[in-house]
């Protein structure tokens, strides 16, 4: 589906999906812990829904129980995760976080898993799992992955500008072993603030892991996860794409964020405030108004999700930016730097990239066309986003990849008074 956009004012307010980082560990947790729990606020997108199904194919049961008119869940789990003798085969379809967070939890539960690899995915790293699991064997075969072997209390050691899905991932598993587990992380430690999101998740359960000092987490075995009742905060990632649009051409309060959001991309409000961006709380709304604004230098590193409506930004802010930190950002669904300097470029961008870093010289607008989402759902958010301060017409092709993460982008673009065409 390719999505061509009117530039316009985008203005209104607008309630913010709940958090896909959240919803994956509550999702998880909740299916380890035995007897019936529920979540509230879920906001059902691909990953999600990936992760959902290979929990009910390992014997956890989801059931919906209400449906809300903001699009949002409430979900009845009955938890208790059954270990089988044959290979189970379960697809994870594009989402890297399903995979890496149910690599360790397959090998506990199952010792044999066959795990399927949709578009992008097959490319992306499970190297450090591969080097710190020593009783696990990896086999890949193009688009499948499979693992087996076993799990076992052990010192885990992995890079910290690895993903920090390879760390939730033990976190989440460790627990359950038969002895204590040390996870050591060699520096430097990016996406630190996703770690945090873990052990919050986690301590819902009644799970405890301890930070011995930066780079050192202990975590006692034979503990159990607790049911319960639980709440998922708004997305503060998919917030950056409306605080974006606001500050370039818009007016826009946004509604279901958290003021003290351990989130990482949370820290997207402290960049458009460096730039000059107006944006402040009103009770429990977060305001943002248009304003000129003005290059800033950022790195990425502990928040590369941001890297492509950051780009956006800083490619129609007064002055030349600089993004660092960029490395992680290449392998995610698509090269993400790639892509954007590419597209971008496109619409009269002033964009240069480098393995370290990019340089963006701020135009005043963008001049419209096509443009490719790379199958990307952030490349075609990002995209939107940028059509606002487009002189004509945009065309986005691949629109209907924000499915992956944000369903109701495209009807939330409208509400606050987007014009689109599918074409």
């Amino acid at each position: 589906m390719n999505i061509k956009i009117t530039p316009s004012f985008l203005q209104g307010k607008i309630e913010i999906p709940s958090s896909k980082s959240e919803a994956h560990r509550l999702c998880i947790g909740a299916a380890l812990a035995e007897g019936t729990s529920y979540i509230e606020n879920i906001t059902l997108s691909n990953d999600i829904e990936t992760t959902m199904h290979i929990l009910s194919a390992w014997g956890a049961t989801f059931s919906c129980i209400e449906k809300k008119n903001n699009g949002k869940y409430i979900y009845k789990i009955q938890g208790g995760l059954s270990t089988k003798k044959e290979v189970v085969e379960v697809d994870c379809m594009e989402s890297g976080s399903t995979l890496r967070f149910c690599i360790p939890l397959g090998l506990f539960l199952n010792k044999e898993m066959k795990y399927d690899r949709q578009g992008h995915l097959a490319q992306r790293p499970i190297y450090p799992y591969v080097d710190c699991l020593k009783k696990a064997i990896f086999l890949e075969e193009e688009k499948t992955l499979l693992v087996k072997g076993s799990i076992v209390p052990s010192v885990y050691t992995l890079p910290g500008n690895s993903s920090s899905q390879f760390f939730t991932g033990l976190f989440m598993v460790c627990p359950l072993l038969d002895g204590n587990s040390i996870i050591n992380i060699i520096p430097p430690l990016e996406s630190s603030s996703y770690l945090a999101v873990t052990k919050q998740c986690l301590s819902l359960f009644g799970i405890s892991i301890s930070k011995e000092n930066t780079y050192t987490y202990k975590i006692e075995g034979n503990q159990t996860y607790k049911n319960g009742k639980f709440r998922i905060s708004g997305d503060d990632s998919q917030a950056t794409f409306w605080i974006a649009a606001a500050s370039l051409y818009g007016d826009i309060s946004i509604q279901g964020l958290s003021k003290n959001s351990l989130q990482g991309d949370a820290v997207f409000q402290k960049f458009i405030s460096q730039m000059n961006g107006k944006l402040y709380w009103n009770q429990e709304e977060l305001c943002i108004k248009e304003t000129l604004l003005t290059a800033y230098n950022f790195d990425v590193s502990d928040c590369p999700d941001l890297f492509p409506v950051l780009a956006v930004v800083c490619a129609l802010s007064k002055g030349k930016s600089i993004i660092k930190g960029v490395s992680r950002v290449r392998l995610k669904e698509c090269d993400r730097v790639h892509a954007m300097t590419v597209e971008l470029s496109k619409i009269g961008a002033k964009i240069k990239e480098n393995a370290e870093k990019v340089i963006i010289e701020g135009v005043s607008s963008f001049s419209g066309g096509v443009v490719s989402s790379w199958n990307d759902h952030r490349i075609a958010m990002a995209l939107a986003v940028a059509s606002c301060r487009c002189k004509k017409e945009l065309l986005i092709e691949q629109a209907e990849c924000v499915n992956k993460s944000y369903p109701l982008f495209w009807k939330d673009f409208q509400k606050l008074g987007g014009y689109i065409k599918k074409v």
